[in-house]
């Protein structure tokens, strides 16, 4: 049997085995490439049989494989889809390279060791950032998607070189990194209940037997939000009118264009004596917080063409409003839900049922 490791020495042989891991979880190639040179120049020990990651043709085919990945990630769209394959090879090389720096180790513990902290860590760093690339490209289109391709290249090499010259310091900031990753799932995960509550709430109210001829609709969400110029719109500052809101995604926005505009218009006469408000939202849940300030410049900069960004999704969740649309809401002057449409083209038709609505609630008494 082999001698076991002193124990400062297999503590640091995990940190380096998880850092790399994780960094795998960011680009699966650079970490291969940062571990072979590592034990090319003799900084990084190597397990019985892992001896090839510092062979001449493994250094090459690593830089090569490299090299076309970090230019890949830079490709909007493409990106995406390189994410499905990287998944299962992130996996695989997080196992192998946490295995490789586990010397004197029985293979079967190693491996098992390997499979576990190395395998996971990578698969789930890999998971997550690849969800924050699905979300970039939804909310911007893809633009935003080189910027975050940089962070990941940049961290990835940093975390697996840190890995090879200060491991334990690699280990905190992997730690870090996958703790980082369970709480952002479960936010999301809360998140999906929480769009599921007005269903379960709608369900509910169904079942039971109606106790009035026109139950009370539901009442506008109470929000403090900003928007594009940091201004703080609060529901307080909307009671006693009829509220209009029109909300959507970016894939919404275009037919936004085409409703907003006819229907501020035709109460005009109302807006000015305060019995009407529209109430823009633009739907921004999912949006990487390091893109938000791009995202605000791509909002109209005159002061009187304000939007909510609704960055947490209170409205959509709230009213679950459809993707790729344009969600129009009218609420009473009592803040009750009235009317609700996910509307894509203009309809002249429906706008004459949406105008004849505001007017008719807003020259009611509340």
């Amino acid at each position: 049997m082999s001698p076991e490791l002193p124990q400062p020495t297999l503590i640091a042989a995990v940190a380096t085995g998880i850092g790399l891991a994780a960094a795998v979880g960011l680009r699966v190639f650079v970490p291969l490439l940062v571990a072979g040179l590592g034990a090319r120049v003799g900084l990084l020990p190597l397990a019985t049989g892992f001896d090839w990651l510092g062979s001449d043709p493994a250094l090459v085919m690593f830089a090569a494989a490299a090299a076309c990945e970090i230019v890949a990630y830079f490709v909007p769209f493409l990106d995406n889809l390189l994410d499905t394959v990287a998944g299962p090879a992130a996996v695989v090389a997080g196992t192998v390279l946490a295995a490789a720096t586990l010397v004197d180790m029985a293979p079967w513990l190693r491996w098992a060791m390997a499979l576990i902290a190395g395998g996971g860590a990578a698969g789930l760093v890999h998971g997550t950032t690849a969800g924050l690339r699905a979300g970039s490209s939804v909310a911007t289109a893809g633009l935003a998607n080189p910027l975050l391709a940089l962070v990941e290249w940049g961290g990835s090499a940093l975390l697996a070189g840190l890995a090879i010259l200060v491991p334990l310091l690699a280990l905190v900031l992997a730690v870090a990194l996958v703790v980082a990753v369970a709480r952002v799932f479960r936010r999301r995960r809360r998140r999906r209940l929480l769009g599921l509550a007005p269903l379960l709430l709608a369900a509910a109210l169904a079942a039971e037997p109606a106790q009035a001829a026109e139950p009370p609709g539901t009442p506008l969400v109470e929000f403090r939000i900003k928007d594009q110029f940091d201004t703080l719109h609060t529901s307080g500052a909307y009671r006693g009118a009829v509220v209009v809101v029109v909300a959507g995604d970016r894939q919404g926005s275009r037919y936004i264009e085409q409703w907003a505009p006819a229907l501020r218009d035709s109460v005009a006469d109302l807006i000015a004596r305060h019995r009407v408000k529209f109430l823009p939202v633009a739907h921004l849940k999912g949006v990487p917080f390091f893109v938000k300030r791009t995202i605000k410049g791509k909002f109209p900069q005159e002061r009187d063409k304000w939007t909510l960004m609704d960055y947490e999704g209170l409205f959509k969740l709230t009213y679950v409003m459809p993707d790729d649309h344009c969600s129009l809401l009218v609420f009473d002057r009592a803040g009750r839900l009235r009317m609700q449409h996910a509307v894509t083209d203009f309809e002249p038709a429906l706008q004459d049922e949406l105008i004849a609505a505001i007017r008719r609630l807003g020259v009611a008494p509340r």
